[in-house]
């Protein structure tokens, strides 16, 4: 995520409030930094590169650290950034889901952090790379106004940005989850579907691509699925023969046990 969220914020700026970032980031190791380099491409000068003992030097530059490692692997990344006194000013961006910010302030403590550091839990989409992130951030009600809207702006750079409470925050992890497995698993199918009537498969994904992005910008903007199944319900329409299609075949089951069990499975990390 670390890379994605790097050439998210390298592209050329879209957002209603840009900003203007200096970059850098620390990864485990030589190598590793060669393969961000790679990826990055003619934008890797742009970004400051290290690992091991430079991650501390960063911190200490930046007004923001964002945390992307595995959970898992927390306390050794802490050991090596050395938080102590430098983080009573920063703010700490967490991209660890199942990680709360209470158990994060106890591993920042235990580090030398101060024990009130201003906390924000963010957990962008895979998109984040082409601008099309959806970002939930979450953050206990010590963290100021001031520091949340400066983290709501940087991640307004690589998409949306939707505030939850930090107790619905794996709910719509897991939520966000179900929804990229039925639109992977939809336009698979709809491209199915369209070979098997004679449509070339890379249209045919096309196709179901964009007008899944064209239902989904209509109730992003504000119609609700019930607006939007009226609207396109003519009498003997093809739309919604397809959504009898759909109920008959037990689509409507199918998505909300795939959903809630997504949930679950999110709560049991």
């Amino acid at each position: 995520m670390g890379t994605s969220l790097l050439e998210g914020f390298l592209r050329k700026q879209t957002s209603s409030r840009p900003l203007s970032l200096r970059l850098a980031g620390c990864t485990r190791s030589q190598p590793s930094i060669d393969r961000v380099r790679q990826r990055l491409g003619d934008q890797a000068d742009r970004v400051e590169l290290g690992y091991g003992d430079a991650s501390g030097e960063m911190a200490e530059k930046s007004e923001i650290v964002i945390l992307g490692c595995p959970k898992e692997d927390l306390t050794a990344a802490l050991k090596t950034t050395k938080p102590g006194p430098r983080f009573a000013d920063k703010t700490i961006v967490s991209l660890m889901a199942g990680l709360s910010a209470d158990q994060l302030q106890k591993e920042l403590t235990s580090s030398g952090a101060p024990q009130n550091t201003a906390i924000v839990i963010v957990i962008p989409s895979f998109a984040a790379r082409t601008g099309g992130s959806v970002s939930l951030l979450a953050s206990p009600s010590t963290v100021s106004q001031e520091r949340i809207d400066i983290v709501t702006q940087l991640f307004e750079q690589v998409g949306s940005v939707l505030h939850v409470d930090e107790g619905l925050l794996m709910k719509g992890v897991a939520i966000g989850a179900a929804c990229h497995a039925l639109a992977v698993t939809a336009v698979d199918l709809i491209a199915d579907a369209g070979v098997c009537e004679g449509v070339p498969r890379p249209l045919a994904g096309a196709f179901a691509a964009q007008f899944l992005r064209s239902a989904a910008g209509a109730m992003v903007d504000g119609m609700s699925p019930e607006q939007l199944k009226a609207a396109l319900s003519t009498p003997k329409g093809i739309t919604l023969n397809a959504v009898v299609d759909l109920d008959k075949a037990g689509a409507r089951g199918a998505v909300i046990g795939a959903a809630r069990g997504a949930v679950r499975y999110a709560e049991s990390m």
